[in-house]
């Protein structure tokens, strides 16, 4: 796609969608979705650690923390992929 198109968290039947740059209610919503994937993936970071240093937490316990925990890195390398070509092509949003 053009390097003046800002690509967005979410895909159009499977195939990646894009926006003009800018602050219209489109952009705004792709913050608000990056802003939120990694305000996810620092609250399971926290909840993370404290189960790792509970020497009593159970298989149980951890493995439902991890899927989550591992879905939300996948999200956050998505956020920085995103923002990283926002920043070479120049179209800074946020």
């Amino acid at each position: 796609m053009s390097d003046t198109l800002r690509r967005l968290p979410w895909t159009n039947d499977g195939r990646a969608a894009y926006v003009t740059p800018g602050n219209g209610t489109v952009n705004r919503l792709a913050d608000q979705m990056e802003q939120s994937a990694c305000a996810v993936a620092a609250d399971l970071a926290q909840q993370a650690t404290r189960v790792a240093r509970d020497m009593g937490a159970s298989a149980a316990e951890m493995r439902p923390l991890l899927a989550l925990l591992a879905a939300s890195v996948v999200d956050v390398v998505q956020v920085a992929e995103l923002r990283r070509e926002r920043l070479e092509s120049g179209a800074h949003s946020t």
